[in-house]
């Protein structure tokens, strides 16, 4: 009957993963999602991260593009397959962490629904495949082997170093996340004692070491170091305040795009945080898991500080530590029921009334068929590289299968700070240079780019070797070589 049960909740969660995530099937790869897929694109053909292909992003996010590449082809379809793999391997997490706590099936898959309710809410999820999106499932099963690792022997520390592991490869994915590992470190360091803290700490340097090593045998750790300067550079550059004035600017966009979601989330957040002096009183062997769980959200909350864009993907990183603690909240009202069990069960009816009528929290975007006339046109020009100006763009490597003829694929505003290894002029040096020296058949901008490529240099080049071949109704042209045109 249990493995029945785990089943039957499995699936469900499969059901309920892909019914979250079906919104974007059909629409185009938007920014990140373009970026990652044209990354992987690029690595798939022998070009070599953040020396041949520069980006900011950990390599994580780009070498699961291009294993999906790999199995299901050089399409944008790949990137489809694997954002839903991630998003119902995340949603069968959840169930197993929330079945483990409250020991209800049923229970256990309202939790994952909300879970997957928040994870792939528009506002934060935008088009999908994100790299926030893979680190929270890795961070899932970083909480879950945390906690299998409090309820195994002393002498058995397998769960302890996963838990490590994992949280390090969500780290790998996107950097603000290894925050989330200090409050399991610190839980298990209490709780299971130094050896297992120190377990959890080796499996985390155990991946970064692979790591190290992979961009050792690629000769690219210095590039990959100028681009991890660039993040923290970039930081500087976009807010110089103090990071109390961070926290608090923060809390606005946090509640919009995530807690303002779910009025029973907002409930049960408010349970957890109830629930960690009831539990503590009762004497309850779970009493540590709302403190766990706030801890979590905590340092999720920080992590998302470090960059105050507000950029929605980056709230994705809240939804784990915040389905946690609305799983605090539900095991607080079943453990009231050994002791006021009419007004529990009624809570948990009304609970399950609410979830079920938050319409708006379900609401997803109309699928809409997809056509463009640039690619189709981009495919009909001769053998070449391509060369997109603006991210924004980025998904016409991977749906034309051209690549850049520079390392950067992109080159946006933001590109323009001095890095650890390179100024802001070599920046725009290395990109003339290679553009003149290998130029494309094909370059795409937005029609109001040209004040940036007049500031770099790239202008009149442009004016003079390429002739505007279509412009479409969002104002994006295709330029190409006069030699193609005549």
């Amino acid at each position: 009957m249990k493995i029945a049960g785990l089943l039957g909740g499995c699936i469900l969660s499969l059901v309920i993963g892909l019914a979250a995530i079906c919104h974007t099937w059909s629409s185009p790869l938007g920014v990140c999602s373009g970026i990652f897929a044209s990354g992987g694109y690029h690595l798939l053909n022998g070009k070599t991260l953040y020396t041949d292909v520069w980006d900011h992003k950990p390599p994580i996010v780009f070498l699961l593009n291009e294993g999906a590449q790999y199995l299901v082809g050089p399409v944008a379809w790949s990137a489809r397959v694997l954002d839903a793999s991630f998003v119902v391997l995340g949603c069968i997490l959840m169930f197993f962490i929330a079945n483990k706590v409250l020991k209800h099936t049923w229970l256990a898959i309202l939790i994952t629904a909300l879970f997957a309710v928040h994870f792939t809410a528009p506002v934060i999820y935008e088009d999908g495949n994100i790299a926030e999106g893979y680190a929270s499932v890795f961070v899932l099963g970083g909480i879950l082997a945390t906690l299998e690792a409090m309820e195994a022997p002393k002498a058995d520390y397998r769960w302890d170093s996963l838990a490590g592991a994992l949280f390090a490869l969500a780290t790998w994915t996107k950097e603000p996340f290894i925050l989330m590992a200090l409050p399991c470190f610190v839980l298990l360091a209490i709780r299971r004692g130094k050896i297992s803290a120190s377990m959890f700490f080796g499996g985390g340097c155990f991946i970064g070491l692979v790591f190290l090593g992979w961009l050792l045998w690629h000769n690219n750790l210095g590039d990959w170091l100028d681009s991890l300067s660039f993040g923290f550079r970039q930081a500087q550059v976009q807010f110089s305040g103090t990071w109390f004035d961070r926290l608090l600017i923060n809390i606005d966009p946090s509640y919009e795009k995530v807690l303002s979601l779910s009025i029973a989330g907002q409930a049960l957040l408010c349970l957890c945080v109830a629930a960690v002096p009831v539990l503590l009183f009762l004497k309850d062997p779970k009493a540590y898991l709302p403190m766990l769980a706030l801890g979590l959200f905590g340092t999720a909350y920080v992590g998302t500080c470090i960059s105050l864009r507000a950029t929605g993907n980056y709230y994705v990183q809240l939804v784990p530590a915040y389905s946690l603690c609305m799983l605090c909240g539900v095991y607080l009202l079943m453990k009231s029921r050994e002791h006021c069990r009419a007004p529990a069960a009624a809570a948990l009816g009304l609970l399950v009334i609410i979830v079920a009528c938050e319409s708006s929290a379900w609401e997803r975007p109309q699928a809409k068929p997809y056509s463009d006339p640039m690619a189709a046109r981009i495919q009909q020009l001769p053998q070449g590289g391509l060369w997109v100006e603006c991210e924004n763009l980025c998904r016409y490597y991977v749906v034309t299968r051209r690549l850049s003829p520079t390392r950067y694929f992109f080159f946006g505003q933001h590109l323009l700070i001095d890095t650890a290894k390179t100024t802001r002029q070599q920046k725009i040096d290395q990109l003339t240079s290679e553009l003149e020296t290998n130029p494309p058949v094909g370059i795409v901008l937005f029609c109001d780019q040209f004040e940036l490529l007049d500031r770099i240099g790239l202008k009149s080049w442009v004016l003079g070797r390429y002739k505007l071949d279509m412009t479409n109704s969002k104002g994006v042209q295709l330029w190409v070589l006069r030699d193609i045109v005549s």
